[in-house]
């Protein structure tokens, strides 16, 4: 059995992130190898006093907003579910772990978005890994349509040593193409596990109204607003027959009666799939929140800026399933609300996840 060493964002709180690592890992496994995530965290020695202070900071301030529990239920589901190596604080460290593994992987998620470089010091580009290790990637994400010009020849230089690399949007394809390096795409790994499997890791049912969920992402209170507005106009349509939940950091209290709105900020990952797997209806902002809504089957609208490169990988994979009508433009006043006949799309999805499967099989053959 081969061993594989994953690098991915497994270290804080967002859904997504955490449930693609649990995917690619259960994938792995269910392949035949055996796969743990590189615990690595930045070298305090690095930032000294100024990295503990804002440590510190940022720890009290997300307890004095509530999200303590959710962090601790989040870390209760990494322990439970995903498989790490030992703390490695020093990048020399990480060197010479690095010929312990048959296989290094990136992936999946926003890994080689530009702003998390310099802070991981190449880790998600396997700048560390010795020349004897094979490096492939797995749907990983650049999140930008352009690269910083500073970083170009980094990039270039790290990913030209990878024996094969996946992207999950078509725009990372063309960032490659651009460096000259070639490229495909490849689903996000919260996809190679059906509703079923998914399904076997929730508990009893989270919420017992029937309910409209809207699942927002911080940083946008005016496209927040927007998909509360829609979840509202939905709800009118069905005479106001559904309470709506949302699950987001944030209270949006400016348009209408707080009482509509019930606020769920202690999920964790699991309650996270347990609620969309619940709702009678999705509306949602979020990539991961769009993948859960295909994966189980539900109504949904995912709501977007129309000019925003952060939208790509959700513009991408519902047009490659022929969904693109399921999305919302911020200010659009044309909606499809009607429920959605899966049966069409299925064929592609499974072929999607024939592929990607295959890719796997074929790093660890």
């Amino acid at each position: 059995m081969k061993i594989i060493g994953i690098v991915s964002r497994v270290h804080g709180i967002n859904y997504g992130a955490n449930l693609q690592a649990y995917a690619l890992q259960q994938t792995l496994l269910r392949l035949g190898g055996r796969s743990v995530y590189i615990n690595y965290r930045v070298d305090p020695s690095i930032n000294g006093l100024k990295h503990k202070l804002l440590s510190f900071l940022y720890r009290t301030i997300r307890i004095f907003l509530g999200y303590y529990v959710r962090a601790r239920k989040t870390k209760m589901f990494q322990k439970r579910y995903l498989v790490y190596s030992k703390k490695i604080r020093h990048y020399q460290d990480l060197k010479e772990l690095s010929g312990q593994y048959d296989i290094l992987l990136a992936g999946s998620d926003q890994i080689w978005n530009p702003r998390y470089y310099n802070a991981a010091h190449g880790l998600y580009l396997l700048s560390f890994a010795t020349a004897e290790t094979p490096k492939y990637s797995y749907a990983s994400s650049f999140g930008v349509s352009e690269l910083p010009h500073n970083l170009v020849q980094d990039y270039h230089l790290a990913l030209s040593d990878f024996k094969s690399i996946t992207v999950r949007e078509k725009t990372g394809v063309r960032l490659l193409k651009d460096m000259g390096l070639t490229a495909t795409c490849a689903l996000d790994p919260t996809f190679l596990l059906n509703a079923e499997d998914w399904r076997k890791i929730i508990k009893s049912k989270v919420i017992g109204d029937q309910y409209i969920l809207c699942y927002i992402m911080p940083g946008d209170d005016q496209l927040n607003q927007f998909v509360l507005e829609k979840a509202q106009e939905y709800n009118r349509l069905n005479n106001n027959k559904y309470r709506i939940y949302v699950l987001g950091d944030k209270e949006y209290k400016g348009l209408f009666s707080p009482s509509r709105f019930k606020y769920i900020r202690t999920a964790a990952p699991d309650d996270f799939i347990n609620i969309i797997d619940h709702a009678a209806y999705v509306m949602t902002s979020s990539f991961h929140g769009t993948c859960f809504s295909i994966i189980l089957r539900k109504n949904f609208n995912s709501i977007l800026h129309r000019k925003n490169v952060a939208n790509s990988r959700i513009q991408d994979l519902l047009q490659d399933l022929s969904l693109q009508d399921r999305i919302i433009y911020y200010g659009s006043h044309t909606t499809l609300y009607e429920p959605i006949d899966y049966k069409p799309l299925l064929h592609i999805l499974q072929s999607k996840i024939y592929d990607s499967i295959n890719y796997l099989k074929f790093i660890i053959s």
